[in-house]
């Protein structure tokens, strides 16, 4: 418990995990695509940001080594667990073997774990990036696991980097809402319970999803991931950004696949997320499916915006 420190959420704690191992100018390796807040949050730390692909095969672990040793990055923000937005997970043999790349590159690595609680298929987890990492950073939230509304999260800081993290936190903010905290504990007593509930009603909404989609939008090509709160949609155009804007008008709000590039492109992809009830999922693909009509029709090329992500 003495490695553990508490934050205002995840992003938080990347924050906190950013300013204790970077400086103004240093690289940060990140996959492609990745979670657009922790892109904006890295970014807004000074670092210069690198990536390295994804999909929804997973991860190339030769690539990754050949980016630490070409970009000789500061740090690595990674989510091996369901990955955002792929909702990839990464298998054990895989862990291992980055675990050592890091190892001897000496990257500090900043490890995501918000999904490790939302696996959908009553499948055994592998043991954390951690286990292979001794010196990194965890960073895990209670929002993906309870609700979205509990922005408590938390670091498991070695002690060999328990300094640096406390007094960057200091430079940010002077602790987590206690209110929030003492919810948290009440929830984790029935933990059990509470995500045997979440999984299945997620994996239901998951499924209602997948479906409509497939139903409405047959020309997606559509996986449903086995974990996490999103499916990572390819489109058969590049015209994410231009969706994105025409679905806005018919009450659907959703972020396009640049959102989450940290160099540029994935404009073939957009992220879906199935957090909502079967019901206003199946509607909102009905409307989705009217504004790819509109879309395709009439040929418009509308400036992308990012909306809000959870």
């Amino acid at each position: 418990m003495s490695q553990i420190i508490v934050t205002a959420g995840a992003l938080g704690g990347l924050a906190i995990a950013a300013r204790a191992v970077t400086a103004t100018g240093d690289r940060v390796l990140m996959e492609n695509p990745t979670y657009p807040n922790a892109i904006a949050t890295l970014q807004h730390a000074g670092c210069r940001i690198a990536g390295v692909d994804v999909d929804l095969n997973g991860w190339d672990i030769g690539s990754i080594s050949a980016a630490l040793r070409q970009v000789a990055p500061r740090a690595v923000y990674l989510i091996p667990d369901f990955q955002h937005p792929t909702g990839a997970l990464m298998p054990a043999e895989q862990r291992a073997e980055l675990g050592a790349a890091l190892r001897a590159s000496r990257t500090a690595a900043l490890i995501d774990e918000s999904m490790v609680d939302v696996p959908l298929e009553q499948q055994t987890m592998p043991a954390p990036l951690g286990c292979f990492v001794a010196d990194s950073i965890t960073i895990g939230s209670a929002s993906k696991s309870f609700w979205g509304g509990l922005r408590i999260g938390w670091l498991r800081v070695p002690d060999s980097r328990s300094a640096a993290v406390i007094a960057a936190r200091l430079s940010l903010d002077l602790g987590a809402p206690v209110l929030e905290q003492l919810v948290l504990l009440q929830l984790l007593e029935s933990e059990n319970e509470i995500m045997t509930w979440r999984r299945a009603q997620l994996r239901a909404s998951r499924d209602a999803l997948a479906a409509a989609l497939r139903a409405e939008l047959p020309s997606w090509t559509v996986t449903p991931p086995r974990g996490g709160l999103a499916i990572w949609a390819e489109l058969p155009e590049p015209v994410s950004s231009t969706l994105t804007s025409v679905a806005e008008r018919h009450g659907v709000l959703l972020a396009s696949g640049p959102s989450f590039a940290p160099e540029g492109g994935l404009e073939r992809y957009l992220r879906l997320p199935y957090a909502l009830p079967q019901a206003s999922l199946v509607e909102a693909v009905r409307r989705l499916r009217l504004a790819w009509n509109e879309t395709l029709t009439n040929g418009t090329r509308y400036p992308g915006r990012r909306a809000l992500v959870a």
